[in-house]
């Protein structure tokens, strides 16, 4: 009797982050949704359910889904759990780069044609939909860089190389592999 392949790192990892989102998206869906009836239930409020709102919550439930379909198809060794992890990791770098306050810093720096501010530059706030953020700045550019770099290169790079090796490693193509050879 041939053994199956165990299941590689790569996988165990992918797994872990799935599970996380998982467990952040069924704490936040309930938030959403009694933010939502909250808002309703006060007095003087014409029109409760925006678009928006429905819309945020519509993208919470698919983003759930996505994350259940994943972790379903990554423990049944099945293929397209492999293509939705590797597309939700590809995802997570994407929210990397562009949720970083120093990458948009530096965009739009370069999209609106305003300098950066000359260091040393302490601290600004901004706002991400409703809420005030302090992002801490720099003291020099070579700071900014650096700072932009760990913050900006740093997650995305990891996650894009676990993405690289849950698609192109030999150990998960032997892990995926083996579930299609036992379904023969």
């Amino acid at each position: 009797m041939e053994r199956r392949p165990s299941k590689p790192s790569s996988i165990w990892i992918t797994q872990f982050i799935v599970m996380m989102g998982i467990l952040l998206s069924l704490i936040f869906i309930p938030v959403q949704l009694f933010g939502l009836v909250s808002h309703c239930l006060m007095p003087g409020v014409q029109n409760c359910f925006t678009v928006g709102k429905i819309l945020d919550l519509a993208g919470s439930c698919i983003l759930l889904g996505w994350l259940l379909l994943t972790i379903w198809g990554l423990q049944k060794r099945k293929l397209y759990g492999k293509w939705l992890a590797i597309a939700f990791l590809l995802f997570a770098v994407l929210v990397a780069i562009t949720r970083s306050s120093y990458f948009q810093l530096i965009y739009r720096a370069l999209t609106s044609g305003i300098s950066l501010p000359a260091p040393p530059y302490d601290c600004w706030k901004g706002s991400v939909g409703e809420v005030e953020q302090r992002y801490c700045g720099y003291s020099s550019y070579v700071d900014l860089g650096l700072r932009g770099a760990l913050d900006i290169l740093f997650p995305a790079s990891v996650l894009g190389f676990l993405a690289s090796r849950v698609a192109f490693g030999h150990a998960a193509k032997r892990f995926f592999e083996a579930r299609i050879e036992s379904t023969k």
